[in-house]
């Protein structure tokens, strides 16, 4: 081989040598950026997930706030509801006899 044949083998081998590790390079980089990209998009979603655990939790007590018997009492005049008569409460059961004696001896057609 000729000195210069071995300078363009060299060359060339450097070129590509360089070329790799410049694409190595920008991989690296790419993956940081990705990296701190989904690390803010998980910081973001970790926020979120504690603000609707609080909603969650402030709605489930105002739901049993809602269905507290002294509210439902305090609200049932406004709707114009009172406490039923007697007789006018119906027991339902899966039982047919025992239906039958909560109307009364009456049959259910």
């Amino acid at each position: 081989m000729s000195s210069e044949m071995k300078q363009t083998v060299r060359f060339g081998g450097a070129l590509i040598t360089s070329v790799a590790v410049a694409i190595s390079l920008i991989f690296v980089a790419w993956a940081k950026m990705e990296t701190v990209q989904i690390t803010y998009q998980i910081s973001d979603l970790v926020k979120e997930d504690d603000k609707l655990a609080n909603d969650q939790r402030r709605l489930r007590a105002e739901l049993a706030e809602l269905r507290a018997p002294a509210y439902l009492e305090n609200l049932a005049p406004q709707l114009g509801l009172a406490a039923p008569a007697a007789g006018q409460v119906v027991v339902v059961t899966e039982n047919p006899e025992a239906l039958s004696r909560a109307l009364g001896g009456e049959q259910g057609q």
